[in-house]
């Protein structure tokens, strides 16, 4: 578990060190976590670099340990160091900041002063897989929501007296051993999905594949959407001290706009 900036910044030099293949590489495309394209800009500047977010927000370009919580040993004071390395990423010639949303990428400006480039999730991985209906089951899709569990127990007992043939993911996982394909979430009649975070990846593959989709109303979607906003940098993210962990960097350390980025016009 990486605790220090300079620790994770002496493991990416290992890397770099250890095998030519990384100085040899045309592009380094989507780092994760984020702050490793960060480090690499630093060990090796002469990278061209593509840093693509796609689903957490500002959180990731930050933390060294898994969430929810940082560690009390967490120093800090590095964290000027870390915005001041991310300007210089974010305004080489030859390093991208892009970003799969638009909530996303207002994050980044805001704590950054970074406008990452707006690239749509294509799902291109997809091409080819459409709906194709061979079951009248309808398929409860994952989640890692907290009270999911119980969810899914309440809508079962509804599904059995509506004589609907419900199946859920997590259940047939577990049984399977393996992750689903594409083309046996297509074979359902359609999916319940209810997303546990503002951009859910699930429903974009959903999307691309034509598959009909049940959501919660609003209200109510709000209710699991942003429980587990630790991810975009959100009120359930906490040190371990208590406090709210949401940073900004010092505008002095907000990078210089280069002439290739793309600038807000006003109206005309």
């Amino acid at each position: 578990m990486l605790r220090s900036l300079w620790k994770s910044l002496e493991m990416v030099r290992g890397w770099v060190a250890g095998d030519p293949a990384w100085r040899a590489a045309d592009a380094v495309v989507d780092c994760y976590p984020l702050w490793v394209c960060v480090a690499l800009h630093h060990v090796a500047p002469e990278l061209p670099i593509v840093m693509r977010n796609n689903i957490g927000g500002t959180k990731s370009l930050l933390l060294l340990v898994p969430p929810p919580r940082l560690p009390p040993t967490f120093d800090w004071e590095e964290l000027d160091t870390f915005w001041g390395w991310f300007a210089d990423f974010a305004s080489s010639p030859s390093c991208r900041v892009a970003v799969g949303t638009r909530l996303i990428g207002e994050q980044i400006f805001w704590q950054t002063g970074v406008r990452p480039e707006y690239v749509p999730m294509v799902m291109l991985h997809l091409s080819g897989v459409t709906y194709s209906p061979s079951t009248d089951e309808v398929l409860l899709f994952k989640n890692t929501h907290a009270g999911f569990e119980r969810f899914a127990h309440l809508l079962k007992q509804h599904a059995r007296a509506a004589r609907l043939p419900l199946v859920v993911q997590q259940e047939l996982l577990e049984a399977l051993g393996r992750p689903l394909e594409y083309e046996q979430i297509a074979a359902y009649k359609a999916v319940v999905l209810v997303p546990h975070v503002p951009n859910n990846a699930a429903f974009a593959d959903l999307y691309a594949l034509h598959v009909p989709i049940f959501l919660p109303a609003e209200p109510y979607i709000y209710t699991w959407m942003w429980a587990n906003s630790a991810v975009f940098g959100g009120p359930t993210l906490f040190t371990a001290g208590g406090s709210p962990m949401q940073s900004r960097a010092p505008p002095r350390l907000w990078p210089e706009p280069p002439a290739w980025w793309l600038q807000e016009r006003s109206p005309t």
